[in-house]
């Protein structure tokens, strides 16, 4: 019974270690998910903004 309660701990305390490491890799991919936003977004207005100022023929040229 005691080896049996000790096997129970044993499992419990590494399904809370895997617990820990899943929510903070939860919480590391919200972050780049984030950042994936704000990448899209100014990518998105730099696009437009260039398609603005080549239509207006605003657009320099090499």
């Amino acid at each position: 019974m005691t080896k049996q309660l000790e096997e129970v701990r044993a499992e419990r305390d590494e399904l809370a270690v895997a617990e820990r490491v899943f929510h903070r890799i939860s919480e590391q991919l919200e972050l780049a998910a984030d950042e994936m936003v704000k990448i899209c977004w100014l990518l998105s207005h730099r696009v437009e903004t260039a398609a603005g100022l080549s239509e207006s023929g605003n657009l320099a040229t090499r």
